[in-house]
C-alpha cells in the first residue's frame, strides 16, 4: 500500500498490518498443503495426514473471524473516506485475500478428497497384493515340495501330470497378479506426486518372483517331458542295440576265424580283403560308440532311482550284459586288427600306428591344455566340465586301440625271430641283417615306450583337470548360493527402508515412529554382516586357488558390499536426530 495513502488515511495502517498477517498466514498455510507428501499404499500414513488436513482445515475456519473481521474493517474504511485511490487499494486488497482464502480452502478440500479416494484405491491395492502373494507362495511351495521322482515311465507320468496341473493353476491365479498390477499402475498414475516407492517395489518383486516361478515350471515340465520320451524310447532303443551287437559279434567271430588261417600271410589279396571287411566292421562300432553311451548313462540314471527293487536287478543285469558285449567286441575287433597287421608289414603297420597315437596323444594333450585356465563363474565352469566329461569318453574309446596297439607291439616282439625282422627291414641295405633286425627293435620298442608314457600323462593331466573342476564347480555354486541368499535378504531390507520418507519430508511428530523403524531395520541387517564376509571369504578363498573370478561374479560382489553399505543405519539414524 502507498505510503501517501497511510499518511493521509491513518486508519488504513492498522488494516494493512490485519491483511499482511492473515495474507502470510494463508501463503504459508497453502506452502504446508502443497509440499505434504504421503507414502502411497501406507494406510497409517494417509489416515494420519488425513486427519492432519482436518485439523489444518478446523485451523482455517477458526481464523474465519478474521477474515470477516478484516472484510467489515475494510468495508467501514470506505465508508469513512472520500480518497478514491484508498478505497480502489481497501476493495483490491479484500478481493484478493477473498481469492486466497478460497484458493487455500479448495486445496484442502481436493487434497482430502484426494487422499480419500488414496485410502480407498490403497486399501484395494493391498488386499490384491496380499492375494498376489499367497498365490505366489503357494506356487514357490509346491514347487520347493517336489522330490526326484523314480526314473520310471509311471513316476515321470506322475510328475507331469502334477505340473500340468500347477501350470493350469498359474494361469488361474494369473487374475491376482494381473489385478494387483492393475491397481498398482492406477496407484503409480493417479498419485505420482506423493511417494509411490513402496508400490513400484513391492510389484517390481511380486512380478519378478512370479516370472521366475513361470519360467521353472516351464523348464521343468519341458525337462520332463523330453525323460518321458526317452524313458519310452529306452527300452526300445536297447533291444535294437542288443540286436546290433549280436550281428555285430557274429561278423566278428568270422573275421577272427579267417585272420587265424594257416599261411595267410602269403596270401596278400586275402589279407586285403580281411582288412576292408575289417574296416567296414569297425566303422560301425564307431558309428553306435554314442548310441552306446548314450544308453549306459541313462540305463545308469533309472537304475539309481530304482534301487532296490526288482525292475533294478533286471534291468542291471542287462545293462551288465550289453556293457560285456559291448567290451568283448571292441577288443575282438582290435585282436582282428593286430592279426591282420601282423600279416602284412607288419613292422611298418605298427611303426605307423605308433607315430599316429603319438601325434593323436600330442594334440589331445594341446587341446587339454586349451580348456584352461578355470572359468570364473558357475554356468562357464559346468560348460567346461561337459566339454572334459566329453574329452574323456574320448580317452576311454581310445583306450582300447592303444592298449591293443601297445599289446601287439611286445607280441610282435616277443614271436618275431631277428631273421624275420631282417627280412621286413630291408633298409638301408648296407646294414648287415643282425643290425637291421636291432634296428627294428630299438625303433619299435622306443616308440611303445614313448606311446606309454605319453599315454600315463595325459591320463594323469586329465585327473588334475577333473579335480580342479570339481573344486571349482563346488566353491562357485556355494559362492552363487550365497550371493543369492544374501541378494534375497538385502532386496527385503531394501524395501523396508524404501518405504521410509525422505527426511526432508518428516513432520516433528512423526520422528520418533520413523527413529524406532530405523532401530528396528539395524537389529534385523546387523546378522547380515555374517554374510557379507562369508562371500567376501569364498571370493578370497577362489583367488587363492588361481581362479579369476568372472566380471559378472565381480560386479555381482561389488554391488552386495555396495548395497550392504548403504544400508548401513547409523546414518539415517544421526540425519533423524539432526531434524529432531
Amino acid at each position: 500500500m502507498p505510503s501517501s495513502l497511510l499518511l493521509e488515511v491513518p486508519a488504513l495502517a492498522d488494516f494493512n498490518r490485519a491483511w499482511t498477517e492473515l495474507t502470510d498466514w494463508l501463503s504459508l498455510l497453502d506452502r504446508v498443503i502443497k509440499s505434504q507428501r504421503v507414502m502411497v499404499g501406507d494406510l497409517e500414513d494417509i489416515n494420519e495426514m488425513i486427519n492432519k488436513q482436518k485439523a489444518t482445515l478446523q485451523d482455517l475456519e477458526q481464523r474465519r473471524p478474521q477474515l470477516e473481521e478484516l472484510i467489515t474493517a475494510a468495508q467501514n474504511l470506505k465508508n469513512k473516506t472520500s480518497n478514491q485511490e484508498a478505497r480502489t487499494v481497501i476493495t483490491d486488497q479484500i478481493e484478493r485475500i477473498q481469492n486466497q482464502w478460497d484458493e487455500v480452502h479448495e486445496h484442502l478440500q481436493n487434497r482430502r478428497q484426494q487422499l480419500n479416494e488414496m485410502l480407498k484405491d490403497s486399501t484395494q491395492w493391498l488386499e490384491a497384493k496380499e492375494e498376489a502373494e499367497q498365490v505366489t507362495g503357494q506356487a514357490r511351495a509346491k514347487l520347493e515340495s517336489w522330490k526326484e521322482a523314480p526314473y520310471t515311465v509311471d513316476a515321470i507320468q506322475k510328475k507331469i501330470t502334477e505340473t500340468k496341473q500347477l501350470a493350469k493353476d498359474l494361469r488361474q491365479w494369473q487374475v491376482n497378479v494381473d489385478v494387483a498390477n492393475d491397481l498398482a499402475l492406477k496407484l503409480l498414475r493417479d498419485y505420482s506426486a506423493d511417494d509411490t516407492r513402496k508400490v513400484h517395489m513391492i510389484t517390481e518383486n511380486i512380478n519378478a518372483s512370479w516370472g521366475n516361478i513361470h519360467k521353472r515350471v516351464n523348464e521343468r515340465e519341458a525337462a520332463l517331458e523330453e525323460t518321458h520320451r526317452l524313458l519310452k524310447q529306452f527300452p526300445l532303443d536297447l533291444e535294437k542295440f542288443l540286436a546290433w551287437l549280436t550281428e555285430a559279434e557274429t561278423t566278428a567271430n568270422v573275421l577272427q576265424d579267417a585272420t587265424h588261417t594257416e599261411r595267410l600271410l602269403e596270401d596278400s589279396k586275402g589279407v586285403r580283403e580281411l582288412m576292408k571287411q575289417w574296416q567296414d566292421l569297425q566303422g560301425e562300432i564307431e558309428a553306435h560308440t554314442d548310441i552306446y553311451h548314450n544308453l549306459d548313462e541313462n540305463g545308469q540314471k533309472i537304475l539309481r532311482s530304482l534301487e532296490g527293487s526288482d525292475e533294478a536287478a533286471l534291468l542291471q543285469r542287462r545293462l551288465d550284459n550289453m556293457n560285456f558285449k559291448w567290451t568283448e567286441l571292441r577288443k575282438k575287433s582290435l585282436s582282428i586288427r593286430s592279426h591282420l597287421e601282423a600279416s602284412s608289414d607288419q613292422w611298418k603297420r605298427l611303426h605307423l600306428s605308433l607315430q599316429e597315437l603319438l601325434v593323436w596323444l600330442q594334440l589331445k594333450d594341446d587341446e587339454l591344455s586349451r580348456q584352461a585356465p578355470i572359468a570364473g563363474d558357475f554356468p562357464a565352469v559346468q560348460k567346461q566340465n561337459d566339454v572334459h566329461r566329453a574329452f574323456k569318453r574320448e580317452l576311454k574309446t581310445k583306450e582300447p586301440v592303444i592298449m591293443s596297439t601297445l599289446e601287439t607291439v611286445r607280441i610282435f616282439l616277443t614271436d618275431q625271430p631277428l631273421e624275420g625282422l631282417e627280412k621286413l627291414y630291408q633298409e638301408p641295405r648296407e646294414l648287415p641283417p643282425e643290425e637291421r633286425a636291432q634296428n627294428v627293435t630299438r625303433l619299435l620298442r622306443k616308440q611303445a615306450e614313448e606311446v606309454n608314457s605319453e599315454w600315463e600323462k595325459l591320463n594323469l593331466h586329465s585327473a588334475d583337470w577333473q579335480r580342479k573342476i570339481d573344486e571349482t564347480l563346488e566353491r562357485l555354486q556355494e559362492l552363487q548360493e550365497a550371493m543369492g541368499e544374501l541378494d534375497h535378504k538385502l532386496h527385503q531390507a531394501e524395501v523396508i527402508k524404501g518405504s521410509w520418507q525422505p527426511v526432508g519430508d518428516l513432520l516433528i511428530d512423526s520422528l520418533q515412529d520413523h527413529l524406532e523403524k530405523v532401530k528396528t531395520l539395524r537389529g534385523e541387517i546387523t546378522p547380515l554382516k555374517e554374510n557379507v564376509n562369508h562371500i567376501n571369504d569364498l571370493a578370497r578363498q577362489l583367488t587363492t586357488l588361481g581362479i579369476q573370478l568372472s566380471p559378472y561374479n565381480l560386479s555381482t560382489l561389488e554391488d552386495l558390499n555396495t548395497r550392504w553399505k548403504l544400508l548401513q543405519v547409523p546414518h539415517f539414524q544421526q540425519s533423524y536426530c539432526n531434524v529432531r
